[in-house]
């Protein structure tokens, strides 16, 4: 949707002042839905993630991070035309603005009749999603650092066997006196 519709002043026709907010509503109600759809695509590719990550694949993993940072461009979009949306229908509406902006829930509230209906629905949408990605996001960070520990454990381990003096055990830690058997040559 293009900005001249959205920026669109107040004054006018009763005709045009209507037609102007539901080109808004229909623009927050489209930027919403988008919304939706990409979060739904990032709690996919977390479920990819986890699964990579138990597979130790490290090209599917790539793969997965590319796909995320194309989503997170495409919801930054969103947001955008979101916040710009929301914006100029909490000053139709006369909603006070609330930390970053203005609350879909708010503008929702404020708008007559059953009009916002559907922008509530959605932004209850939204927020359910999120806290599903959240949750898939949080069972990635425990693999993470499942993954992360063993390795650790492995390198510890590695390091102990091929350490041949033994003087350290773990990073910074010394060991308890080992004897050495050593020999310096002093005859040449």
């Amino acid at each position: 949707m293009s900005t001249a519709v959205l920026n669109k002043p107040k004054g006018g026709t009763a005709a045009g002042n209507a037609a102007a907010t539901a080109a808004l509503v229909e623009s927050l109600e489209s930027a919403l839905g988008g919304l939706i759809e990409e979060h739904e695509r990032l709690t996919e590719l977390a479920r990819a993630q986890r699964a990579a990550i138990a597979a130790a694949d490290a090209a599917a993993l790539e793969r997965v991070a590319r796909e995320q940072r194309e989503r997170m461009q495409a919801i930054a979009a969103l947001d955008a035309r979101r916040h710009e949306a929301a914006a100029q229908l909490a000053a139709r509406y006369g909603v006070a603005r609330q930390g970053a902006g203005p609350t879909v829930t708010a503008i929702a509230a404020a708008m007559p009749g059953s009009g916002g209906d559907r922008l509530r629905l959605l932004a209850d949408r939204l927020r359910g999603t999120l806290r599903t990605l959240q949750r898939e996001h949080e069972v990635v960070r425990a693999a993470a650092e499942t993954v992360f520990a063993h390795i650790d454990g492995l390198m510890q381990q590695l390091s102990r066997r091929l350490s041949q003096t033994g003087t350290y055990t773990r990073p910074g830690a010394r060991a308890p006196a080992v004897n050495l058997a050593s020999a310096i040559d002093l005859t040449s």
